[in-house]
Order: C-alpha cells, then structure tokens, then sequence
C-alpha cells in the first residue's frame, strides 16, 4: 500500500514546495516590474529583469522535471527505472541548454 501512494505523497508534496519556493522568484519580478515603471531610482536594470526570467524559467523546468519523474514512477511503480530514466532526461536537458548556450 506504500509503494502505491508513495507517488501520490510525493506529488503532493512536489506541488507545495514548488508553489512555496516558486512563489520568491515571482514576487521579486512582480517587485521589479512596479519599480521600472514607477521610474523611481533605483529600478531594475535590463540584465537584472532577463536574470528573473531565467531563474522562473529553471524554477518551472525542475518543476517539470520532477513532475515528469513521480509521473513515471506512479505510471510504471519502478522507482529504480524512473530513476534512471529520470537521470537520462537531466542529460539530454543539459544538452540542450549547452548547445542553447553556445557551450561544446
């Protein structure tokens, strides 16, 4: 009976954390927004509006995998083999944001 609601536990608990923590990132763009069009001093520069795209953007990317991952698990109820496969989906990320970025 754990191993089937382990998954379901793990979920649950993978949308509190990232709702919780996903929530900071937001907050500080929402924050930045206002400044930059209030024009007060001291307003967010263009790098530092792109550097809070990208931090919501890696947020919503390991949201996803790891969504993808207890979904594998649930679906399949092998944690070794989502795992794995889990691992293998991080590589081909990795690859995808190096040649993104211009990194061989």
């Amino acid at each position: 009976m754990l191993a089937e609601t382990s998954p379901l536990f793990a979920a649950a608990a993978l949308f509190g954390l990232s709702t919780y923590f996903g929530l900071i990132p937001i907050h500080k763009l929402i924050q930045m927004h206002e400044a930059r069009h209030e024009l007060r001093q001291g307003s967010a520069s263009r790098l530092r509006r792109a550097g809070g795209w990208v931090v919501v953007a890696l947020w919503l990317l390991t949201v996803m995998w790891c969504a993808v991952f207890i979904g594998d698990w649930w679906a399949s109820g092998d944690y070794q083999a989502a795992s794995e496969r889990a691992w293998q989906r991080i590589g081909i990320l990795a690859k995808l944001a190096a040649s993104a970025g211009g990194v061989r």
